[in-house]
């Protein structure tokens, strides 16, 4: 089976280790994730990410899709949507630097997360 199902607490303790995290795909992921939405082409005051806006409207639609499918009584692979709600927390150092980008971001997770909470 998986490290998850067989040991937990195993499992729990690689995900915090220093020493194990540091080559994990996981991590090299947010962290090119992290560097593309910090990246500006112009250094003007005011300016924004190149990649920011485009990535949280890339995740909210696929929130959205999933949401519909499970709507429609389908049954799609909960992890994209894991993955990109972790994606966007990973992403809230820079999202939070930015007022009208931040306020955007509420009713995103009110819409996708707070559904899942409601559920049975």
């Amino acid at each position: 089976m998986s490290l998850f199902s067989d040991d937990p607490i195993e499992y729990i303790r690689k995900q915090l280790d220093f020493t194990e995290t540091i080559y994990m795909p996981k991590n090299t992921t947010v962290d090119l994730l992290q560097y593309l939405c910090q990246y500006k082409s112009s250094k003007k005051k005011g300016h924004k990410p190149d990649y920011l806006i485009p990535f949280l409207n890339f995740a909210t639609e696929n929130m959205t899709s999933y949401n519909a499918q499970v709507a429609s009584g389908a049954n799609p692979d909960w992890r994209i949507k894991e993955a990109l709600l972790f994606a966007v927390g990973s992403l809230s150092e820079v999202i939070y630097q930015y007022k009208d980008i931040k306020g955007n971001i509420e009713p995103m997770l009110t819409q996708h997360v707070l559904v899942d909470l409601q559920s049975p």
